[in-house]
């Protein structure tokens, strides 16, 4: 039996909890709306395996036509090689992630995208420049835990960061 996720960022909580449910771990898969999937999971490696007969994929740094520096994250850059009426050359898709073409022990050699940031438009922006992926917020383990119903985290200048949110069972006091 297996259960493999797809078309949203697969965070540990939500891994945990589809694996109390179904009684098996989930395999997740990261892919684009034009390009199918762009990695598989591997477990024994971490990362996902990324399938090098139909894709191309380049590591730019963010904000530059610069490519990134060995697993250093940086802007998803895409070349679909299946594609045959309209093809997807060197498109940026505005997620952001890192790559290694380190051996990986569970014996595939593929490259391997190593973290996945998230969606660029997502990162908040710190006081000096420096981009803040949203896995970096690591909110994830409120949500699942049923501190928050539900939360959203936006940033309407430089210098301010606002949380909002539905307080769950679990909230009280000393939560925040």
């Amino acid at each position: 039996r297996r259960v493999y996720t797809f078309g949203q960022m697969l965070t540990r909580e939500m891994a945990l909890m589809i694996e109390r449910g179904f009684g098996v771990r989930p395999i997740d898969l990261y892919g684009t709306t034009e390009t199918s999937w762009v990695g598989i999971q591997c477990r024994p490696g971490g990362g996902y395996h990324v399938p090098i007969h139909r894709l191309v994929i380049q590591i730019g740094k963010i904000g530059s036509d610069l490519p990134a520096r060995g697993s250093e994250p940086g802007e998803l850059i895409l070349t679909d090689l299946t594609r045959r009426t309209f093809p997807i050359i060197r498109y940026r898709i505005g997620d952001a992630a890192g790559m290694t073409d380190e051996r990986c022990p569970c014996g595939w050699d593929t490259p391997r995208l190593v973290s996945i940031e998230g969606r660029l438009a997502d990162f908040l922006v710190a006081t000096d420049g420096q981009l803040v992926a949203p896995t970096a917020v690591g909110l994830g383990p409120f949500h699942s835990d049923g501190t928050f119903l539900d939360f959203r985290v936006t940033q309407p200048s430089a210098t301010v960061v606002n949380f909002q949110f539905i307080p769950g069972p679990g909230f009280g006091p000393g939560t925040i």
